[in-house]
């Protein structure tokens, strides 16, 4: 079956589901101006499976940042780095991977997340500042999160490389003229974005994460020892 999802500034967006075998799997087919782009991509339909829903509430719940860019936003994203290191600071091997009550991700889940999320943002920011309107997919971050060896990823590297990528992230953001704030991309869940609302996007996502780490920290210490 092929049916019009929406008609956007871009093209044209056809949805092709083969709704018995994978109810959240669509293949997108883009036509802008005679040029045909193909992605496949599960995010794009709002009839998602539950796994994916996450993504899709966080960004629904962020507001979008209509105003002109705050330069100063690119100093409180590049400052982040360093709040999540400070964050898993004196952490021991068994508090990182203790199983939550509520069945939450540990910290080690977190960590590692938060690095694959903001990997996943910088290349979103740099497409836009770059690229017409380019698709920005949607991703399961609990599939990301039990992908084998996962758990053997070191949570203090990731940390670091977080703290680095938004370092450097953050230089190409200081040299881009206040125009290329104004670019947007079509993400597959919560639609039109621009740059400006993508860096503070991530920042929003930092802060959601630190207050869960604050929280499971305060649980853990005097329960966990070494």
């Amino acid at each position: 079956m092929i049916r019009i999802v929406s008609q956007l500034n871009i093209g044209l967006i056809l949805e092709l589901r083969n709704g018995h075998a994978h109810r959240g799997l669509s293949v997108m087919i883009m036509i802008c101006g005679g040029f045909q782009y193909v992605d496949e991509c599960r995010a794009i339909s709002r009839v998602a499976s539950p796994r994916w829903q996450w993504e899709s509430q966080a960004w629904a719940e962020t507001p979008v940042r209509n105003e002109e860019m705050d330069r100063s936003k690119v100093e409180l994203y590049a400052a982040g780095g360093a709040e999540l290191v400070k964050a898993y600071w004196g952490l021991n091997s068994a508090q990182l991977h203790a199983k939550q009550p509520d069945g939450s991700w540990t910290l080690h889940q977190n960590a590692i997340h938060m690095l694959d999320s903001d990997l996943i943002g910088s290349d979103r920011m740099k497409r836009i500042a770059c690229m017409d309107n380019p698709l920005l997919c949607g991703y399961d971050e609990t599939a990301f999160s039990l992908l084998p060896g996962s758990d053997q990823l070191n949570a203090f590297a990731a940390c670091e490389l977080f703290q680095k990528n938004r370092a450097m992230t953050a230089t190409i953001l200081r040299a881009l003229p206040d125009s290329t704030f104004q670019r947007t991309g079509i993400h597959t869940e919560s639609g039109k974005v621009s740059l400006a609302e993508m860096v503070g996007k991530y920042i929003d996502h930092l802060r959601h994460h630190l207050i869960f780490i604050a929280k499971k920290r305060a649980k853990l210490d005097g329960r966990v020892s070494e």
